[in-house]
């Protein structure tokens, strides 16, 4: 693992999440409940976190790839089944507040999504770290 690139993954991860987090606190206030509230900001965060990574962690250049599109989706809708299904346990089963039971769900989907897109997503196309 390149040490910079993981920084770099970390402090774009770290932006998205305030966003998802805000948006997450935002709709829970509104009303929303919050697995619909995680749902809708993870939605408008992927598409953030896309562009982000690809160009300041991964340093890709030009247009998007086809399997870079399907390969980034198909990893964050598995970080979405995998992060949902934790944050319900850790609320519901667990009864942890949804802040803490966040935490924990954004530790366990981190590196799932640092290694998918590292190993399969971003290869081969990036300059220099």
């Amino acid at each position: 693992m390149r040490i910079t690139r993981f920084i770099r993954f970390c402090l774009v991860g770290g932006t998205v999440t305030l966003t998802y987090y805000a948006l997450l606190i935002g709709f829970t206030t509104l009303g929303l409940h919050y697995v619909a509230a995680n749902s809708l900001g993870w939605f408008i965060c992927v598409s953030m976190n896309f562009l982000l990574n690809r160009r300041f962690t991964f340093k890709q250049r030009g247009g998007a790839r086809m399997n870079e599109l399907t390969g980034f989706a198909a990893t964050y809708a598995l970080q979405y089944l995998v992060g949902t299904s934790v944050l319900i346990l850790f609320v519901e089963v667990a009864g942890l507040s949804l802040t803490l039971a966040f935490l924990i769900t954004l530790l366990t989907t981190t590196l799932l999504s640092y290694a998918s897109l590292a190993r399969f997503v971003f290869r081969g196309r990036s300059i220099a770290d």
